[in-house]
């Protein structure tokens, strides 16, 4: 039995970060992100990739072709989960919560950018100038 088929419930911990898996395999990848080596480039634009899959998922940007199409409104997305996430505008459905101001979000990812507005964390840092932003 290949080692990704080998199902726990997050046994694999990343002695980096406190990150955990439940496939040894989804580590090891995982790992890559420490090392900052990043060794496939898009030929296209020269963009380097942790991952081969990663590069080749950055591709489709290049061709154009949007292959996932939403069947309420027909906008169409290069990614699957781009029009999951999309899929939401015509739900209505808002199921994340900031627990300090209640406000709701569709994503999870929306609801963690909204987070920081309630902290002083500044995640990116201009180029410019070093104001973190």
């Amino acid at each position: 039995m290949d080692e990704c088929n080998k199902k726990k419930k997050r046994q694999y911990k990343c002695e980096h970060c406190d990150k955990q898996f439940d496939m040894k395999c989804y580590l090891t990848k995982h790992k890559l992100v420490h090392t900052g080596i990043k060794k496939f480039e898009c030929l296209e634009c020269g963009k380097l990739f942790l991952t081969r899959s990663s590069l080749n998922r950055h591709a489709g940007i290049h061709t154009g072709v949007k292959n996932f199409s939403c069947l309420e409104c027909g906008k169409q997305f290069f990614r699957k989960s781009y029009l999951n996430s999309h899929s939401l505008v015509h739900t209505g459905i808002r199921e994340f919560e900031c627990d300090t101001c209640s406000r709701r979000f569709k994503t999870k990812s929306d609801l963690k950018t909204h987070q920081l507005s309630h902290t002083d964390e500044r995640k990116f840092k201009c180029q410019e100038c070093g104001k973190r932003v």
